[in-house]
């Protein structure tokens, strides 16, 4: 498998329209640097896998199983596998089957229409005193880098500056301390996908629903939508509780 050089990307767009309108791969053809690929032929691939921050997406057809399988272990490590195929899922299962555990993730439904700013505004005001929402700023953005369970919330943005213009983000603190998270995973245009974090013994006390709701507004006051895909059923639950609906579970992969 050959890896690709960034401005050679555009020569994927065709295999990328495999999975329509995933924003993580409209991310990686825009060129953001925290992406790569790998394929069997540069100009006319056939066969490609797609690493975009933590998500690893296998596209066209599996022409060159052994190659491919190097290629994973070598770069796809403690990534999201999907496989954006059937032909692809039975590569995993079959091929690949002691070398991969299958798990699920679990689709929102894309509806820009949904939120209820009233329902939002009153899941922040239930949060106790003792907690702040704050808005990720300088300070905050680089304080956030060095917390390890937060750190997805500005990880992949070039800079603050980049972040500033192109991301968006709230924290919940309490006593100085960032206790939760809900921020821009990655951003496409007019979209950016939510990542949501809460440290340990601060959860189940209403914040990740308050910060999440703090960040919807500001996002339906730009004219932005907030894209949620879930990694658990609590996400789920979290999810329909701001307004957003289930759609369906999936199945990705990942590396033993």
């Amino acid at each position: 498998m050959i890896k690709i050089d960034d401005s050679d990307r555009h020569y994927l767009k065709e295999l990328c329209s495999y999975k329509k309108d995933d924003t993580m791969l409209l991310w990686f053809l825009e060129g953001n640097p925290y992406c790569a690929a790998w394929v069997d032929d540069v100009v006319h691939p056939e066969e490609a896998v797609v690493i975009a921050a933590d998500f690893c997406y296998l596209l066209g057809k599996v022409k060159h199983p052994d190659k491919m399988m190097q290629t994973l272990e070598e770069n796809a490590r403690s990534k999201i596998i999907i496989p954006c195929t059937l032909q692809w899922a039975k590569y995993l299962n079959e091929y690949l089957s002691e070398k991969v555990r299958c798990y699920k993730r679990y689709a929102i439904k894309h509806e820009p229409n949904v939120f209820d700013k009233n329902t939002l505004k009153q899941l922040i005001k239930k949060i106790k005193p003792a907690y702040k929402i704050k808005q990720i700023d300088y300070d905050i953005y680089k304080e956030v880098l060095n917390i390890g369970w937060a750190a997805d919330g500005c990880c992949f943005f070039r800079s603050y500056e980049d972040f500033k213009k192109n991301g968006l983000g709230y924290v919940v603190c309490k006593d100085r301390q960032i206790v939760c998270i809900a921020s821009s995973y990655n951003t496409y245009k007019n979209t950016i996908g939510v990542t949501i974090g809460t440290l340990e013994e601060h959860r189940r006390m209403g914040l990740a629903a308050a910060c999440a709701a703090s960040l919807i507004l500001t996002c339906l006051d730009r004219g932005i939508y907030p894209e949620w895909e879930a990694s658990n059923m609590d996400s789920v639950a979290l999810s329909e509780k701001l307004g957003y609906h289930f759609d369906k579970a999936f199945d990705v992969y990942s590396l033993l």
